[in-house]
């Protein structure tokens, strides 16, 4: 988790985790080297990595879900000189594609909460974030605090261009390229009601801030495959929230089963759901 993380810069990651856990992380020497490695790792490649000689990588599968026949890039090559290992060890893997795996359960997620802090230390009125599945995690989906937004009187663009600013400037934006900004009737953990909001609150390009002088992620294939520079802009804050929330609050009732129906009839019908047929309430 902590090497999947936008933890800070100069942030040592062996001391995050014995931060996480109230221990030191147990360490031993390598054989070949003085260079120390977890002690309870399953398997250990020692070896070195030239500044000199490059080698052909790829095409892979990614965490996007495309592999580009051909697309075979030029990186240093790592000479392996021993591998240790554990009895019967296990080879930690993630088979990268569509959802869902690790890069989308781990990035994503750990991003999103890394997320939530820079905006919160910034003075942002953000309550919550996270990174929807569906998305392939290009997205991260912020809860807004409208109560404390209306206190600051912003203009919708402005919160925008904040935000942007913000998320799109630190680490943790890194590898996302759209942000939702949604009110407090939306669960960010929800994809389904992230996805309701953003098709019927946000009017494309009037309710969005684009972002083009940003660094980019260019494993997106828009982005290394698409029409613009790979590794530059790409980015958007889209805006969720309806203009009565920056104003004077919500004016609607979602029309729904929760929302639309007495307590009583829902009852009835939640009762008898497998008498129905059904097997969930879902």
């Amino acid at each position: 988790m902590a090497s999947s993380m936008p933890i800070p810069d100069g942030v040592s990651e062996a001391d995050y985790v014995g931060a996480m856990t109230g221990r030191p992380l147990e360490l031993v020497k390598c054989d070949t080297n003085n260079l120390c490695v977890p002690a309870n790792a399953e398997i250990v490649f020692e070896g070195t990595l030239s500044v000199t000689e490059l080698g052909d990588e790829g095409p892979f599968g990614e965490m996007h879900g495309y592999v580009f026949q051909g697309d075979t890039h030029k990186w240093p090559v790592y000479k392996v000189d021993k591998i240790t290992y554990r009895t019967n060890p296990i080879m930690p893997m993630s088979a990268c594609g569509r959802l869902t795996d690790e890069t989308h359960t781990l990035i994503g997620a750990l991003a999103a909460a890394e997320i939530r802090k820079v905006c919160q230390n910034a003075g942002l009125p953000i309550t919550d974030t996270f990174a929807p599945f569906e998305s392939q995690v290009t997205w991260v989906a912020l809860a807004v605090d409208t109560s404390k937004l209306r206190q600051l009187k912003w203009t919708p663009k402005e919160f925008q261009k904040k935000v942007g600013d913000v998320v799109f400037a630190h680490k943790a934006g890194h590898t996302i390229h759209r942000l939702v900004l949604v009110g407090e009737d939306i669960n960010v953990y929800e994809g389904k009601d992230v996805m309701w909001a953003f098709s019927t609150r946000c009017r494309p390009n009037a309710d969005e801030t684009f972002f083009d002088d940003v660094d980019g992620f260019p494993l997106i294939p828009y982005m290394s495959h698409g029409t613009g520079p790979p590794t530059r802009g790409g980015k958007v804050v889209s805006d969720a929230l309806m203009p009565s929330e920056y104003s004077k609050g919500a004016d609607w009732q979602a029309a729904d089963f929760e929302h639309s129906y007495p307590d009583k009839l829902k009852e009835s019908v939640r009762s008898r759901w497998t008498s129905f047929g059904f097997s969930s309430l879902d």
